[in-house]
C-alpha cells in the first residue's frame, strides 16, 4: 500500500474517532438544571367562551332532536347564568394565587390584561418571573349518557412558561365534574351534593350551580398549585 494512501485512511479514521468520541461527549452531558421556582405571576384568567348544557341519555335518531334541545336549553342556561360566566375568570385568577401561596409560592397577579385566553406571547410580558397561563375549557352542566341527572362540568388547560430558553416547567389540562375520574392529577371530581335531577332545577336553583361551579374552581386551583409543587 502506497504511503499516501495508508495517509488518506489513517485521516479518515482519526476522523471517525474524533465524532465517535464527540457523539459520546454529547451524550453523556447532563440535562440543564431544573429551575428553582420561588415567584410564580398568574396571568389574568379570562372567563369561558359561554355555558353549554348537555343531556346525552337519548341513543339513535332521537340524538338528532336532543341536539337541538340541548342548545336550546344551552341558550336558556347561558342568559341565566351569564353573570357567573363572567365572573369566573376573576374567581380563578384569585384562587390560583391563593392556593399557590399556600404551597409557598410568592404569587401574585401579572400586571397585563390579555385578549385572548388560548395565546402567550412570554417575551411580551413584564417582569422576569415565570407564568402561569390558564384558559378554561368547555364549561357548564352535564347529564351523562343514560342518565338524567345533570352535574357541573368545569375543564381548564395550565402551562407554568419559564422566561427565555427555559420554556414550559408544567403543563396539564384539568377536569373537574363531568370528566373527571378518580384521584388522578388531572381529575377533581365534583362533591356528590351537586347533582341536579333535570333541566328545571338547574334554572331554578341558581344558588346551588353557582356553588357547583365555585367549588370547581377551588378544587382546580388546589390540584395546579399541588401539581407544580410536586414537580419540584
Amino acid at each position: 500500500m502506497s504511503s499516501t494512501r495508508r495517509f488518506v485512511l489513517s485521516a479518515a479514521a482519526a476522523a471517525l474517532g474524533a465524532v465517535a468520541l464527540t457523539g459520546c461527549s454529547r451524550s453523556s452531558m447532563p440535562e440543564a438544571p431544573r429551575p428553582v421556582v420561588r415567584k410564580i405571576l398568574v396571568m389574568p384568567v379570562l372567563p369561558p367562551d359561554r355555558f353549554w348544557t348537555y343531556n346525552n341519555w337519548v341513543l339513535g335518531f332521537a340524538a338528532i332532536p336532543s341536539a337541538v334541545a340541548n342548545r336550546i336549553k344551552s341558550n336558556i342556561f347561558e342568559e341565566k347564568m351569564v353573570a357567573e360566566r363572567q365572573a369566573m375568570g376573576p374567581k380563578l385568577t384569585a384562587a390560583l394565587v391563593e392556593h399557590l401561596r399556600r404551597e409557598g409560592y410568592d404569587a401574585d397577579v401579572l400586571g397585563y390584561q390579555p385578549k385572548d385566553p388560548y395565546t402567550l406571547d412570554i417575551d411580551k410580558l413584564p417582569g422576569t418571573d415565570p407564568v402561569l397561563h390558564v384558559y378554561f375549557g368547555d364549561t357548564g352542566m352535564d347529564s351523562a349518557r343514560l342518565s338524567s341527572f345533570y352535574q357541573p362540568r368545569v375543564n381548564i388547560s395550565a402551562n407554568l412558561v419559564g422566561r427565555g430558553d427555559v420554556g414550559s416547567l408544567y403543563e396539564e389540562s384539568i377536569y373537574y365534574g363531568a370528566d373527571a375520574r378518580g384521584e388522578a392529577s388531572w381529575s377533581v371530581p365534583a362533591p356528590e351534593r351537586f347533582r341536579f335531577p333535570d333541566f328545571a332545577s338547574l334554572v331554578d336553583r341558581p344558588a346551588e350551580v353557582v356553588a357547583s361551579l365555585d367549588a370547581g374552581i377551588q378544587g382546580l386551583a388546589q390540584r395546579v398549585a399541588r401539581n407544580i409543587k410536586d414537580q419540584g
